[in-house]
């Protein structure tokens, strides 16, 4: 018998705030293979990209960005606290 792991976040992969992403690659070292990769824009910039088919919603990826460049639209976890923000 398995035992249900608790849902910290909803069944929607993260999208990726374009203005805020700098392809610092972040967020692919945290997520599971293959889930997010950086892709190359016409403009030589990096950018994350995340395989919705792939995303196992685990969240380490929202964590570890220093730019909050992902973002879940319905997000509600009160309980999270970014990195990068000052709490208060």
């Amino acid at each position: 018998m398995t035992t249900p792991t608790p849902k910290r976040f909803p069944a929607v992969p993260p999208t990726v705030l374009d203005r805020k992403c700098t392809g610092c690659g972040a967020c692919v070292a945290a997520c599971q293979p293959d889930a997010i990769h950086l892709e190359l824009l016409e403009d030589g910039r990096k950018r994350a990209q995340v395989n919705a088919e792939l995303c196992r919603l685990h969240g380490d990826c929202l964590v570890a960005c220093p730019h909050e460049a992902l973002f879940v639209w319905k997000w509600q976890h009160s309980d999270h606290r970014h990195p990068a923000k000052p709490e208060g």
